[in-house]
């Protein structure tokens, strides 16, 4: 602009900043002497689009946490839950409901490879589980365990 360079010619010169419509609204409004009225409607233009974008990220943020707290407690019935009940049907000779048998087995893939916080561990999952029963004494008529298993404590 310097050089006597038109504003839209600098425009052009920066498209990361300047979009190409905008650049062509600003030719028009030079070409017609309107230069004025155009950087108004550019600049409110402008405040509504960053007004929508603002109002668009705020009303997505709430069901997107939602989603993820979701996530969460699907992983923590999975990962805590469903292994603490599993032991209770075993002794019965019932099959378990079909929720827990569902949630163990999506369960079971991450729970094999020891992924999940606390569930590290060097053997395989169902080992771990075949030395807690013969270490560990359960209550009176259950299946719960008392004495813990090293793996547990890894």
């Amino acid at each position: 602009m310097v050089g006597g360079a038109s504003l839209s010619r600098a425009m052009a010169a920066h498209p990361q900043a300047f979009p190409q419509d905008m650049v062509d609204i600003m030719r028009a409004g030079e070409a017609t002497g309107t230069l004025v009225d155009v950087l108004a409607s550019l600049t409110g233009s402008i405040e509504r689009r960053d007004a929508v974008r603002r109002h668009l990220v705020s009303a997505m943020t709430y069901p997107g946490l939602l989603v993820l707290m979701a996530i969460g407690t699907v992983a923590m019935i999975v990962g805590v839950l469903v292994p603490a009940l599993a032991p209770l049907f075993e002794g019965t000779g019932q099959q378990p409901p079909f929720a827990i048998r569902t949630a163990a087995a999506l369960g079971a893939p991450v729970d094999a490879e020891g992924v999940l916080p606390g569930r590290r561990c060097p053997h395989l999952r169902d080992d771990c589980l075949q030395r807690r029963r013969h270490l560990g004494e359960g209550r009176q008529g259950s299946a719960v365990l008392v004495r813990q298993h090293e793996c547990d404590q890894a």
